[in-house]
């Protein structure tokens, strides 16, 4: 899920900057060091750190994000949030918690002002017609004035921008090297 001498990421013309005493307030956690401390990104990925950032260690399948921390803090995150003892300079925070995950659920959408609450959703299952249907609707909302957005299997289309998802191909390539017959 990027921002002065201190750089700020700006999000439609909205600067996010948040203290991470705030973003913790709602999340079962222990801290070590200054939690007094002003957050300009949230993420997980030691690259996309930046002056001011928080990063979070999720732990996946093949990759510990427990094994970044240093990269991340050369970046500059001024606070990190793990499920395991780190170690960090004494001017980061480390924010303990049991799941980095459910404690990333809580701080993201803090951190950005909570947008699904000012988002309208629609959601469409069933067998066949849901591209079709997706995009029908987003055309008509399009023409009466409303922003849209719509993100399926075969894309994800926000306003005029088109993303083909990676995980498609990777699928793709798995189900053509699978020798099962149907």
């Amino acid at each position: 899920m990027h921002f002065s001498t201190k750089r700020a990421y700006i999000y439609s013309e909205v600067i996010f900057v948040k203290n991470l005493k705030d973003m913790i307030e709602k999340t079962p956690c222990r801290v070590e060091g200054n939690a007094n401390v002003e957050i300009t990104d949230v993420t997980a990925d030691s690259r996309k750190v930046s002056e001011g950032s928080l990063f979070i260690c999720l732990v996946g399948a093949h990759v510990d994000g427990h094994d970044f921390v240093s990269p991340a803090v050369k970046q500059g995150a001024k606070a990190i949030v793990a499920s395991r003892p780190i170690k960090v300079p004494a001017d980061v925070a480390v924010v303990y918690v049991e799941d980095t995950r459910k404690a990333m659920e809580d701080m993201v959408p803090f951190f950005f002002d909570y947008p699904a609450r000012k988002m309208r959703m629609i959601a469409l299952t069933g067998t066949n017609g849901k591209t079709t249907t997706t995009h029908v609707v987003a055309h008509i909302l399009q023409q009466v004035g409303y922003k849209t957005g719509v993100i399926g299997t075969i894309h994800a289309l926000i306003g005029d921008k088109n993303w083909k998802p990676t995980i498609r191909r990777q699928m793709s390539s798995i189900w053509n090297g699978c020798s099962m017959k149907w």
